[in-house]
């Protein structure tokens, strides 16, 4: 369905009335309100703005060279369907909104529904797009949004046809500030916990064997700790951990909360790097990118060919995370494979490195360590930049080194409130 659709202003709106104490919000409540407008969004119908251009060229006809014109329905807006909601009334409101398309910078957009006040507070794509509600001056709290989401490899499309074919409806619920509390984030660690043990479960009935360690399952070569560690560390914000370690960790295990298995699916970084465990598929020639790679090689996987698909399936992420671990420790001299064994939040530094940076820096950081005889600590990466020669992957590997108190203290936090439950 297309609508035409009036930009009129294209303002992003502030205000100073007095909201709601939503803190004091009960987070179990919270968290199901979340799920619900989840739920309702998938009944709302959302459009595209479209307008009728004419081209001009030239085309050969009988042998002669004629001018044609020809029509073509481009797109020019899309419409943005948020649900909001009052705890007093515990009442659910629709608000609909437009954007101009492309995108713009910096974001703009209209007010479809009459009523109501709209803030842009942050982000542009639908992982990161937030907004603020007010109805009669009095702040809503928004709990998800439906949105469409384009590939990369349409973002500069504008043909109708071929958007409303390779587009797809997105409902997305981003992290924002009304939802910081505890216990959202025990509850995103629990969810990613049980969907690492889910895949492994998988695994383990496939009969999937390591490549590292060819006496042992794949689900059994990697520590569910360290998938999950992988799990959070992959979309912390380095800038964020940088200013506030434990708050970047919170937001992220948060959102695992509040999305379950959407969390993270429509991610896609400058690189292409796609999903929650960000996978990049990058071939040159007859050399396959990363993610075909690792299906080629654990055919009884059986991963999802696509990559598209793949990337936006959690547990098809999660086995193929897994997988190229074990890939890259395989790649180490049987040392590392023995390190590995005995204390693998030591050993996972050259794994993680591969993974995040590719095997020449995860190679250089391990000859780095042998050449100058140093011993690297699980809980502190505190090697100079020149170990890897890469900021990037020095960064990825300090927040590794944090996320380990970070998990041990989340699960000892699930395992204290599991007992009193008992």
């Amino acid at each position: 369905m297309k609508r035409l659709l009036v930009f009129g202003s294209l303002a992003v709106f502030g205000f100073c009335f007095s909201g709601l104490a939503f803190a004091e919000t009960d987070p179990e409540i919270l968290l199901e309100k979340i799920y619900q407008a989840q739920e309702d969004l998938k009944e709302t119908t959302i459009s595209w703005e479209t307008r009728e251009i004419i081209r001009s060229g030239k085309r050969k006809v009988k042998g002669k060279i004629q001018s044609v014109k020809t029509k073509e329905e481009v797109v020019v807006g899309r419409e943005i369907a948020l649900r909001a909601w009052d705890p007093d009334s515990d009442k659910f409101y629709t608000v609909y909104l437009s954007t101009p398309y492309p995108t713009p910078k910096p974001f703009a957009f209209s007010v479809l529904t009459s009523g109501y006040e709209v803030e842009h507070v942050a982000g542009r794509a639908i992982s990161k797009l937030n907004f603020k509600v007010w109805q009669d001056g009095k702040r809503l709290l928004v709990l998800a949004g439906k949105h469409f989401w384009i590939p990369p490899n349409l973002e500069k499309e504008r043909s109708y046809s071929k958007l409303l074919v390779g587009a797809k409806e997105a409902i997305y619920t981003p992290y924002s500030e009304d939802f910081y509390s505890r216990y959202f984030v025990k509850e995103g660690v629990k969810f990613l916990v049980s969907e690492i043990e889910r895949a492994k479960k998988d695994l383990r009935e496939r009969g999937a064997m390591s490549r590292a360690l060819p006496y042992k399952l794949l689900a059994d070569a990697m520590p569910t700790d360290y998938i999950l560690n992988l799990g959070l560390n992959e979309q912390m914000d380095h800038e964020k951990f940088a200013r506030d370690p434990r708050r970047a960790a919170d937001e992220i295990a948060i959102e695992y909360a509040i999305e379950l298995e959407d969390a993270f699916r429509w991610i896609a970084s400058a690189a292409n790097a796609r999903g929650a465990f960000q996978f990049t598929n990058r071939g040159r020639g007859r050399r396959l990118g990363t993610y075909d790679t690792v299906v080629n090689t654990y055919e009884e996987v059986e991963l999802l060919e696509d990559f598209e698909d793949g990337t936006q399936n959690l547990q098809n992420m999660i086995k193929a995370a897994i997988c190229l671990l074990d890939t890259e420790l395989a790649k180490f001299p049987k040392e590392a494979h023995e390190l590995f064994e005995r204390d693998y939040r030591v050993a996972s530094y050259y794994t993680s490195a591969a993974y995040n940076g590719g095997w020449g820096k995860a190679n250089q950081l391990y000859k780095w360590v042998k050449r100058n005889k140093k011993k690297l600590a699980a809980d502190s990466f505190n090697m100079p930049l020149s170990a890897v020669g890469n900021r990037e992957t020095h960064t990825y590997l300090q927040k590794q080194a944090y996320l380990w108190s970070f998990i041990d203290e989340a699960k000892a936090d699930i395992e204290s409130k599991n007992q009193k439950e008992r």
